[in-house]
């Protein structure tokens, strides 16, 4: 329905804020591995960090941003 469909949008709004308010670096390790779909691999070899920093930042993005959403009630 409409109602789910506007929910859905503002979640994606306001994960997209969170997301923009990361660490320049982050943003474009996320913008790589979620919209590009690029590997770790890749994306260690593109921004010349070792895979297992590129593994770091994910995982603590990941967990930045979920902390930030429960503050926000998503």
């Amino acid at each position: 329905s409409i109602d789910i469909y506007l929910q859905e949008r503002e979640e994606i709004n306001e994960l997209l804020k969170k997301i923009n308010k990361l660490k320049d670096i982050d943003i474009k390790i996320v913008k790589l591995f979620y919209y590009e779909r690029k590997s770790i691999k890749d994306i260690a070899k593109e921004l010349k960090f070792s895979e297992m920093n590129i593994k770091t930042r994910l995982y603590r993005i990941r967990k930045k941003i979920k902390h930030e959403l429960k503050k926000g009630d998503f």
